[in-house]
């Protein structure tokens, strides 16, 4: 199963070095989403700007949403 990571965006970046194995890429899509309402429910004040990346194993962007 392929591994997706998760990096938030907010001007600088914070890399997600681990990681989450998905089934599919539509499946690392709706984690992605869900992690970006819960950082967004955490602290909405400050979300100006920020997002959910996702990259697969290569690096490649395959989603992004903003928080």
């Amino acid at each position: 199963m392929p591994r997706f990571f998760f990096h938030v965006s907010n001007g600088g970046s914070i890399k997600d070095e681990q990681g989450d194995i998905c089934d599919s890429v539509e499946q690392a899509k709706r984690h992605a989403v869900t992690i970006a309402r819960e950082l967004g429910h955490a602290n909405p004040q400050t979300n100006a700007r920020k997002n959910v990346c996702v990259t697969d194993e290569q690096g490649n962007e395959v989603f992004r949403t903003p928080i």
